[in-house]
């Protein structure tokens, strides 16, 4: 448990519970669970190999340098307040799962390495940005997906688009096929 954490340095944070502010600058990794009922404001580089939830809010921030968020083993739950700042990068790598929805907002780079995005409808005025699916899957469960110049979708990705869903635009990396497949709606 903790009021206020503030890194400048390496800091490894293992089996979290956090109800006041984390501020980090640095490099910081988060190992086990981190339960987040307050305010992580991080940047620069940030490792996530925890399972991640709480109503709290991560601001995956703007900094000198881009930061970079790797997703390794973890994931980031559906009710937790998530930004992706115009700068940033959320890398989903090995089976990691990024939950969006109506609580977040998205200007960053998303990348999919091996790793599952769900997305949802996005907070309203949220201007969806990068997407760069190299592997891995992309669920579209509800709301527009608009994708921005530079954003591709590989043939190795597994796209589901559902029912009360709509994809605007999306460019290919590679001039292949990728698999699409329409769900209907279910309760995951």
């Amino acid at each position: 448990n903790n009021s206020n954490i503030t890194s400048t340095n390496t800091t490894s944070l293992s089996n979290t519970n956090n109800s006041g502010t984390i501020t980090s600058s640095g490099n910081i990794t988060f190992n086990g669970t981190f339960v987040n009922t307050g305010t992580a404001n991080l940047k620069d580089t940030i490792t996530l190999s925890s399972t991640t939830t709480g109503n709290g809010s991560i601001n995956v921030k703007n900094s000198t340098t881009p930061t970079v968020m790797t997703m390794t083993g973890g994931s980031i739950a559906d009710d937790l307040i998530l930004t992706l700042e115009n700068t940033s990068t959320i890398d989903i790598k090995d089976d990691s799962i990024l939950n969006l929805n109506n609580n977040d907002t998205w200007l960053g780079t998303i990348i999919t390495d091996n790793g599952t995005l769900n997305f949802n409808t996005l907070k309203t005025g949220t201007i969806n940005n990068l997407l760069q699916g190299n592997t891995g899957n992309i669920n579209i469960k509800s709301g527009d997906l608009v994708l921005n110049n530079g954003s591709y979708i590989n043939t190795p990705v597994v796209l589901n688009i559902y029912e009360n869903s709509n994809t605007k635009s999306i460019n290919k990396k590679e001039d292949k096929e990728f698999k699409l497949r329409l769900k209907e709606n279910d309760s995951k």
